[in-house]
C-alpha cells in the first residue's frame, strides 16, 4: 500500500480528533501498511506538527479537568495506556493538575454525586470513596473529601 494513502488515512483519522503518536502508528498497522510507510508517515505527521504528543497529553488532562474530572491514577493509566511517554505524561500532569486542584474536583464531584444520589444510606461514605477511587483519585485526597463532607453533614 502506498505512502500516500496512508498519510491521507493519517489526516482523515487526525481530523476528528487529536490522537497520540503511538495510536496513529497502531491504526496504520491496522491497516497493513509496511514498517517503512508507517515510519515516513509518523515522521511526516511530526514534522508537520499534526501529531505531537506533548499537545495530546495537554488536552487530554484538560479535558479530564472540565469536561470529565478524574484523578492523577486515572489519567495516568489512560495515557500509559495509550503508549505514551512516561516521562510526558509526570510532567504535564504537575503541571496542571495540584493537588489542590485535584482535591477541590474530587470535593465537587462528590458533592454532585451525592445531591443526585437518592439512597443515602449509612454506606455511604463507602460508596463515595469506591465511586472517588474508580475516578483515579488518590486514597489521601478520598479521605481528605470524606471527612470534609462528613464536617459539613455535621454542622
Amino acid at each position: 500500500m502506498s505512502y500516500n494513502k496512508a498519510f491521507n488515512y493519517a489526516l482523515r483519522l487526525l481530523n476528528r480528533r487529536w490522537y497520540a503518536e503511538s495510536e496513529i502508528e497502531q491504526k496504520l498497522k491496522k491497516k497493513d501498511y509496511s514498517k517503512f510507510c508507517i515510519k515516513e508517515v509518523i515522521q511526516n505527521l511530526r514534522n508537520e506538527n499534526y501529531i505531537n504528543d506533548n499537545r495530546f497529553v495537554e488536552s487530554w488532562i484538560r479535558d479530564r479537568i472540565n469536561l470529565k474530572p478524574m484523578g492523577k491514577v486515572r489519567i495516568r493509566y489512560e495515557l500509559c495506556s495509550k503508549g505514551i511517554n512516561k516521562q510526558i505524561i509526570d510532567e504535564k500532569l504537575s503541571l496542571l493538575l495540584s493537588e489542590d486542584l485535584e482535591y477541590k474536583l474530587a470535593l465537587n464531584l462528590a458533592r454532585k454525586k451525592i445531591n443526585s444520589r437518592l439512597d443515602t444510606t449509612k454506606d455511604s461514605a463507602e460508596w463515595l470513596y469506591g465511586f472517588l477511587m474508580r475516578r483515579g483519585f488518590t486514597t489521601y485526597t478520598i479521605s481528605q473529601v470524606v471527612r470534609e463532607l462528613d464536617m459539613t453533614e455535621e454542622k
